[in-house]
């Protein structure tokens, strides 16, 4: 056989087993045949593709496909492909129900009766959907009929503790402890009844208290605002104060204090100066007193300066004349120029008296 011939039907094996294993995945058997059935859901909530089709336990087949249906927006279509030789009536019920904690939701087909001829269903039909609840399709039965059971079981049991409670000769434990909880019972409703009235006739005063409160939430209310703004301006005086410097801050203020520190010292230096020049004014004073003293007291020149008004008056005489002699010079020098003829004088006086 030729190498060609052994590649094609490799191929063909390959190909044909990777289709039949994509189908098997699916939960479609292409070796077996099966029988396909439509159901109807206004919600197919939990219900996935491949999940299992059950009849009392048993799997007879799988979910095929889940689609809405093309007539009605409110419904879906839900394909059953039915492996099993069961046969199924005609009006079965194919419930949505929950498969456990792990398998999630599954198809469960019930009927009553099995069929014959022309009462059963054949590929192609549709079966009425049913959804029940988690709780109900684990329990096999609706949750009402465990109730009604529940229900009938507690009223015996009800109605036989009422008649020990009631018995006064009946000192069992159990009567004991349910006529005491009896008479406690009692007690609370007493006192439910005495604090009822207590809260009746206080009631003025617990409508005041609320009011009081109502105005003081309000006032709270309208000073939210200043809360929140002292609230604010502390968290900026925080931040600010985080942000400042301190080290830095105290290391400027005591270079600050050691500069003042050495103003003072050099203060306390110029103060010792100060007191030396002052001290030596005070010797230039005593000085001065005692010269004027001499001066004073002597019969010199300075003295007679000082004292004799007619020397005063003859030496602003002598300043005088001294000064008009001066202005005299100044404004004539010619007339004490020696070896000037008459002549020439009297022309330059007449030259002045003529403006030029």
């Amino acid at each position: 056989m030729a190498n060609e011939v052994k590649i094609g039907i490799l191929a063909f094996i390959t190909i044909a087993l990777s289709i039949w294993g994509f189908n098997f995945i699916k939960g479609k058997n292409m070796l077996k045949s099966s029988r396909i059935f439509y159901v109807e859901y206004p919600d197919v909530s939990g219900l996935a593709l491949s999940a299992s089709v059950m009849n009392r336990g048993v799997q007879i087949g799988t979910v095929r496909d889940i689609y809405f249906k093309e007539t009605d927006a409110n419904l879906m279509v839900v394909e059953l492909d039915i492996e099993s030789d069961l046969a199924i009536p005609k009006n079965a019920f194919a419930n949505i129900a929950s498969g456990g904690l792990l398998e999630g939701s599954i198809i469960d087909v019930k009927f009553n009766q099995y069929c014959k001829g022309n009462n059963c269903a054949v590929d192609g039909d549709y079966l009425q959907g049913v959804k029940i609840g988690m709780v109900e399709g684990m329990l096999g039965a609706p949750p009402q009929d465990y109730l009604d059971l529940i229900k009938d079981g507690a009223g015996g049991i009800f109605d036989t503790l009422e008649l020990q409670i009631k018995d006064p000769n009946n000192n069992t434990t159990l009567a004991v402890t349910l006529r005491e909880l009896q008479a406690t019972t009692e007690n609370l409703s007493a006192m439910t009844k005495k604090l009822d009235n207590i809260l009746g006739q206080s009631s003025n005063d617990l409508v005041g208290i609320f009011d009081d409160l109502d105005a003081i939430s309000g006032n709270l209310k309208d000073g939210n605002a200043k809360i929140t703004e002292i609230l604010d301006n502390t968290a900026q005086m925080t931040r600010k104060f985080k942000e400042v410097d301190l080290d830095g801050t105290m290391n400027q203020l005591n270079g600050t204090m050691k500069k003042v520190d050495g103003t003072l010292a050099g203060a306390d230096k110029a103060l010792t100066k100060v007191q030396g020049s002052l001290s030596t004014v005070d010797k230039a004073v005593v000085n001065l007193d005692g010269m004027i003293t001499k001066i004073k007291d002597s019969d010199g020149s300075l003295n007679r300066l000082i004292t004799d008004d007619q020397l005063v008056k003859d030496l602003e005489d002598t300043l005088k004349s001294v000064k008009d002699l001066s202005e005299d010079l100044k404004a004539h020098p010619y007339n004490y120029i020696p070896l000037k003829s008459r002549r020439k004088v009297e022309k330059n006086r007449a030259k002045e008296a003529n403006g030029g």
